[in-house]
């Protein structure tokens, strides 16, 4: 069904509903690792310089925020996931859009921007996949190829429900399927037998 309304959207698409916690969940995670774990923070991968240097300016933002305050306590609180006001109301909208249209889920482009080539990669990105829904109200969501455009790869993102990432993979596999958009790059040579 084509099109379909998201009550609200142009508010959701403005909104801040972006916590930057990722410092925080790394090093949540890191501590799950036990003895195994190769650092305990980012900032030790940022000190030693074992990182791309694409990554520098992502990595030195996240460093603003504390390693060891979870983001309610923090100065400016930023709630946990399902109790930021925000991305609540988000993912309510949508799945209010999705019981109106008795769909399972949405499909759209995987990226609003074409990819830049590589020689201005830095100077023409525009940003790597659609991140307009699955991020901000926790759905799952899967990217398959859909074609190319001007010769370049485009993509195909489903969107479902929480907790049914089982039916996303059924879906992408199916439309995989039966459509055989992927071609190999040409630079690499084909994996496995």
């Amino acid at each position: 069904m084509d099109p379909i309304t998201i009550p609200n959207w142009q508010k959701h698409r403005t909104a801040e509903l972006f916590c930057p916690t990722f410092r925080y969940d790394v090093a949540r995670y890191l501590e799950s690792l036990g003895d195994s774990a190769p650092i305990r923070d980012i900032q030790e991968a940022y000190d030693a310089g074992d990182f791309d240097p694409h990554a520098r300016e992502g990595l030195e933002f996240f460093l603003d925020f504390p390693r060891d305050v979870p983001q309610g306590e923090w100065r400016e609180p930023c709630p946990p996931f399902l109790e930021h006001p925000g991305r609540r109301a988000f993912l309510d909208d949508v799945r209010r859009a999705m019981d109106g249209a008795e769909v399972t889920a949405l499909v759209f482009p995987t990226w609003t921007h074409p990819p830049a080539p590589l020689d201005r990669g830095h100077e023409e990105y525009r940003g790597d996949n659609s991140q307009l829904i699955a991020p901000s109200t926790g759905m799952p969501a899967v990217s398959v190829p859909m074609g190319f455009v001007d010769g370049l790869p485009a993509g195909l993102q489903i969107l479902g429900r929480r907790f049914d990432d089982g039916l996303l993979i059924q879906y992408a596999y199916a439309y995989e399927q039966l459509t055989r958009h992927r071609r190999a790059p040409l630079a690499f040579p084909a994996l496995g037998p």
